[in-house]
């Protein structure tokens, strides 16, 4: 039914909730086709900033619903290439799966059907290079503003983010661990070193216009497999993304036993984003003064190392 009203999809008074009910559509089928065939227990926590109620149960003592900030900027430990797939089913429970968007490496513009339907969906993608991207990013966060405030107070948005830019492996591992010696900061276990420039820039962007936004802080913990107690070898994998790919958990029927999610909510008069004063932005603006990048590059730092412990536990 959605490709024979693709049409709608082009005019501009349909546009909007036909990419809304797709977004749902799609979110319900994913948590469908996840729970038949390659079915996943979702272990659910909450620190700072989220409600005491903030999961509902149903009588079999499963959760049906997440309470979360309507309006979210979400940012994410970026572990498996696998991980959008929990995330929207986690964006289905707290009935933000209509109005999610992903940024996005560019070159998954380019991939047949799946590239096709994420432009469809109004998703960012960026080319990592900041010189390159600053313009359209700007021109996206706009567009995904509008298009929130156009449903209203009671309209929902949320905005992924990976702030790592890529998924954790050995080789990945390895370029973080050399640029925080070359930067002189602390590396970490199992995460990679955060990009600060874009969720900066799109945390002061959208806060001029959407002034309920939250930042939604997602950590995200695979368990791996262990050796025997007979064996010498180490344990292998060494890296969730070496073992849980696309193709195991959708095709081969092997997904990980659980998925620990671990979720905290910053206000942003908690976020040192510097002056958001000025009602009328300029470019400079929304960049920030030197100093103001460097306060939050600490504070993003700061939350990816308490995120690196979590990691440790789950």
């Amino acid at each position: 039914l959605l490709v024979l009203l693709l049409p709608l999809a082009y005019l501009g008074p349909t546009r909007l909730a036909y990419l809304r009910t797709g977004k749902a559509t799609f979110g319900r089928l994913l948590v469908l086709v996840l729970g038949l065939f390659s079915p996943t227990e979702l272990v659910l926590s909450a620190g700072e900033g989220m409600r005491p109620d903030w999961v509902e149960r149903g009588p079999d003592g499963r959760a049906v619903k997440l309470n979360l900030p309507a309006k979210g900027l979400w940012m994410s430990n970026h572990t498996t290439l696998a991980d959008w797939l929990y995330l929207w089913s986690f964006a289905y429970l707290s009935g933000h799966s209509s109005a999610l968007y992903i940024a996005l490496k560019a070159s998954l513009r380019r991939i047949p059907i799946i590239g096709w339907a994420c432009q469809l969906f109004g998703f960012a993608f960026l080319e990592r290079k900041w010189a390159e991207d600053r313009q359209p990013f700007a021109a996206q966060l706009d567009r995904i503003a509008r298009e929130t405030n156009r449903g209203g107070d009671d309209e929902k948005m949320a905005f992924l983010l990976f702030p790592e830019g890529t998924i954790v492996t050995e080789n990945t591992r390895g370029i973080s661990q050399r640029f925080a010696e070359k930067s002189g900061v602390a590396d970490f276990k199992h995460l990679l070193l955060p990009r600060s420039t874009g969720l900066f820039f799109a945390l002061r962007n959208l806060a001029r216009s959407i002034p309920t936004l939250h930042l939604v802080d997602l950590t995200v913990g695979y368990p791996l497999p262990r050796p025997s107690s007979t064996s010498a070898k180490p344990a292998s994998p060494q890296y969730a993304s070496e073992f849980y790919t696309l193709p195991s958990i959708l095709l081969q029927g092997i997904p990980p036993p659980e998925l620990h999610l671990h979720v905290r909510a910053f206000a942003l008069a908690d976020i040192p984003l510097g002056d958001l004063s000025r009602s009328s932005a300029t470019d400079e603006d929304e960049d920030g003064t030197p100093d103001e990048r460097a306060a939050f590059e600490r504070w993003l730092r700061e939350r990816w190392a308490e995120k690196d412990q979590l990691v440790e536990r789950f």
